[in-house]
């Protein structure tokens, strides 16, 4: 990188002549930080911490306040969406490893593990309100209705793409996910999973929320 040694050190500031440049020391040292480098962040001056803390109402941000309060630990692999539900007392939540999980917010344990329901990645989950069930959309090109209860899965519906994100409307009849490579939006009946609507050709690019 320019300005700088393979070490990450300054390099003394120079002119193409071999000159050191009017108004600054040789040592003038960078304000901007490698992502690569296994050095910190410089210590911010006086002022420019004092500025900080004007602007936060005199705040002081510790290491101590980015401490998770909770962790709720049970997928195997990436955690792909998680959602609060029931008056916040529980999280819904979808991994890569092709599992949902329900978890009790207070105690941090899994209420029901939603297994067998999809055969690769899931990517979004939701409550679908004023019902007790959930919605879950996959990379296996289905969405599926299951019992929150029961865990007993209620209708699938498919497409030939991959989905990507799903959502209800306010009412819980209907809903909606986005899939790849169509880029196109479904709108399904809540009930049963009959398509209503389909619209495609809106981007050129992957829909990431729906």
């Amino acid at each position: 990188m320019e300005g700088q040694t393979g070490d990450g050190g300054v390099m003394e500031g120079q002119t193409g002549d071999g000159g050191v440049m009017e108004g600054q020391t040789a040592n003038m040292a960078s304000t901007d930080i490698d992502p690569l480098s296994v050095h910190g962040a410089p210590e911010r001056g006086a002022e420019e911490q004092e500025a900080q803390e004007a602007a936060g109402g005199g705040a002081e941000w510790s290491r101590e306040t980015r401490v998770p309060v909770k962790v709720l630990g049970a997928h195997s692999g990436v955690v792909t969406a998680a959602r609060l539900c029931f008056s916040d007392r529980c999280v819904l939540s979808c991994s890569a490893d092709r599992t949902s999980v329900l978890w009790d917010v207070d105690s941090c344990r899994p209420l029901r593990v939603f297994d067998g329901v999809h055969a690769r990645t899931i990517t979004e989950c939701a409550l679908i309100p004023n019902t007790n069930r959930m919605v879950t959309v996959s990379w296996d090109k289905t969405m599926v209705v299951s019992d929150v209860e029961t865990g007993q899965i209620l209708w699938r519906w498919g497409q030939s793409g991959l989905l990507t994100s799903c959502g209800s409307s306010s009412d819980g009849r209907l809903l909606v996910c986005a899939s790849d490579p169509q880029n196109a939006i479904h709108v399904v009946d809540a009930g049963g999973g009959q398509t209503l609507h389909h619209v495609s050709g809106t981007t050129a690019r992957t829909l990431s929320a729906a």
